[in-house]
């Protein structure tokens, strides 16, 4: 998947036992559905099911076609929306539901502790 901030190619890794995309220019994350209530709790996933997930997004991302300027770059399908977080903005995808992170905004909601 492509930064929405700087159009290109974002780094595959493991953190906390959650599977991030991050910007190697800009270090902005992207988060899937879910995964930042994982790094909030601290529940991590299974090293299996991180592998195979890692594998289905990169042999999806392999197949698929330019991003579409404007448009979420997982789902490609709806437009990212400003989104409050325990006083943070992040932009957020209204259908599959991950989110971008610029930077240090993830410290800045974890650090926030709670739920929300």
């Amino acid at each position: 998947m492509d930064c929405i901030r700087c159009h290109i190619r974002m780094n595959k890794e493991i953190k906390n036992g959650v599977l991030i995309d991050t910007c190697p220019i800009c270090d902005g994350v992207w988060l899937d559905k879910d995964e930042l209530k994982m790094l909030e709790t601290g529940e991590k996933k299974l090293n299996a099911d991180l592998l195979k997930e890692l594998y289905n997004e990169v042999e999806r991302e392999r197949f698929s076609l330019e991003q579409k300027d404007g448009l979420c770059p997982k789902c490609d399908t709806s437009a990212l929306v400003p989104t409050m977080v325990k006083d943070v903005e992040i932009d957020r995808c209204p259908s599959c539901h991950g989110a971008f992170f610029d930077w240090g905004e993830i410290e800045a909601i974890l650090e926030a502790g709670g739920e929300e």
